[in-house]
């Protein structure tokens, strides 16, 4: 369930690094639709490797992966 998204905002990221001209009014917007798009790429790589973690843990030692740390 966290393969499938993370290679979509892969592709995508690398979709649309590839975009051709953009026009000056275009510009912010995409900056922060590529800045978007990095940071729930991030997000979703940290997710994934929570649960590749998660999965390698036993029963006792998931649980404690879900205490609050101070």
């Amino acid at each position: 369930m966290i393969v499938k998204p993370l290679s979509i905002f892969e592709d995508c990221s690398d979709k649309i690094y590839k975009l051709g001209f953009i026009g000056q009014d275009n510009l912010y917007d995409l900056n922060k639709f590529k800045r978007s798009i990095i940071d729930i790429t991030e997000e979703a790589k940290k997710h994934k490797d929570f649960v590749e973690d998660y999965l390698t843990k036993s029963e006792r030692e998931r649980k404690k992966m879900f205490l609050i740390k101070n």
